[in-house]
């Protein structure tokens, strides 16, 4: 009998450049702790490294429960990576609104004076789809990411597609299947692959 050699995670992607506004996803044999289903997006990419925030990680913490400068803002907390996770962090699409927020796509802006953010939030200003809090951050050091998107660690799309202001629970799954991976294959994958 003829082997038949087949991988149903093997796919063609096309190569895009490391910048702000790029996705990383998470291959689905990956069991990273941190990492595992996550879709990280890419704020700041230069010499001296990179900074994401997982789009797909809600915490079971509501914003105006947590966050002592705002009232009750039905929005849930994100855990945003590893790194400095007892820190704030926000993402927004609300521009120059914001003093002091960097660009990242032209309706993606990160951070910015909070100060303005919680006093636009109890004016009722911000809604939650206007804006995301994130515990922490994912953070590469200078080649690093590089390093693990040569090794098949990540994943990478362009953002433009996808709507991360609403509900991004499903949002591993939809990115996996518009690279082109089987939809049945990804989601009967145990949460932890070494231990089926």
């Amino acid at each position: 009998m003829k082997k038949v050699n087949y991988n149903p995670f093997e796919i063609n992607i096309p190569y895009i450049k490391i910048r702000p506004g790029v996705l990383l996803i998470s291959p689905p044999l990956n069991n990273d702790l941190y990492f595992n289903k996550s879709v990280v997006l890419i704020v700041e990419h230069n010499d001296h490294g990179s900074v994401g925030f997982v789009l797909n990680r809600q915490t079971e913490f509501m914003a105006g429960e947590t966050i002592a400068h705002i009232g009750n803002f039905d929005s849930k907390l994100h855990f945003g990576g590893p790194v400095q996770v007892n820190t704030l962090h926000f993402i927004h699409n609300l521009g120059e609104k914001i003093p002091n927020t960097e660009k990242v796509t032209k309706d993606i802006y990160w951070g910015g004076d909070f100060d303005t953010v919680y006093k636009m939030i109890n004016e009722g200003k911000i809604k939650p789809e206007n804006i995301k809090f994130f515990l922490g951050y994912s953070g590469w050091a200078p080649g690093q990411l590089e390093t693990e998107l040569k090794n098949n660690y990540w994943y990478m799309t362009k953002i433009n597609k996808y709507d991360i202001w609403k509900d991004t629970s499903n949002l591993w799954y939809q990115t996996l299947s518009d690279l082109g991976f089987n939809n049945k294959v990804i989601k009967n994958i145990p949460p932890d692959p070494s231990l089926n």
